[in-house]
């Protein structure tokens, strides 16, 4: 591990061990006729997924603009790690409403989920990667919304955009079958201690698929539109 990554890195372990231990904790409890609600672990989970995604979207912009090294982790003290983790999630968010906008406007007047559905969904989730990186680059609102911009650069460079889709797909895919701390309070230290460097180590592998992310656009943008 190089120096220049080392703070990068340990930003992500935290988050990771954060959302590892903390995910499943709920301090709600009953006061006579309310139910106040603490959904502590929930809070932290977000949180947590809110800072990783900020810390992917800085990797992808530093790696498009020609950086070599993993971007540093710089918050801004706690409420520029709450404001960056807020906007991250709704980054997400938005750019996964953008991808699966045709399937959802079918399905809303198909009104049956179908194997045309099936298909625009696939799609949808193919472009997702390109869909974050115009996020992470700051480009134009309405750039964002022209899922033909976004297909344009991919038609372009089909194969190289296929690994970087693989990666990401790869990435995703592991980081659903991981496990929490909360599905494993039962189980020996060691079978928790394999799951946590399990959570790390997708984490590596989403590094490496936001990298790609950024090198496809170092190395196409001319496809991209101006």
């Amino acid at each position: 591990m190089r120096r220049e990554n080392a703070a990068g890195l340990v930003f992500v372990t935290a988050a990771v061990c954060f959302k590892f231990f903390t995910g499943h904790t709920d301090y709600s409890f009953t006061m006579g006729a309310f139910r106040v609600q603490a959904p502590t672990g929930l809070v932290i989970t977000l949180a947590a997924w809110g800072c990783l995604f900020w810390y992917y979207m800085e990797i992808i912009c530093s790696t498009a603009l020609g950086g070599e090294e993993l971007p540093d982790a710089e918050v801004g003290g706690f409420f520029g790690f709450l404001w960056n983790a807020i906007v991250s999630l709704f980054a997400f968010a938005r750019a996964m409403v953008v991808v699966l906008l045709p399937s959802a406007m079918y399905l809303a007047v198909s009104k049956k989920a179908d194997f045309v559905w099936y298909i625009l969904v696939h799609i949808g989730l193919f472009a997702f990667p390109m869909a974050i990186l115009t996020f992470s680059l700051g480009r134009d609102v309405g750039i964002r919304f022209r899922l033909n911009q976004i297909f344009k650069a991919v038609t372009k460079a089909f194969w190289p955009y296929l690994v970087v889709f693989g990666l990401f797909a790869l990435a995703w895919e592991l980081q659903l079958r991981t496990l929490g701390y909360g599905r494993l309070l039962d189980a020996e230290n060691l079978v928790i201690g394999l799951h946590l460097l399990a959570n790390l180590a997708v984490q590596v592998i989403a590094i490496i698929a936001m990298r790609s992310i950024g090198l496809f656009y170092r190395h196409y943008n001319c496809h991209f539109p101006r």
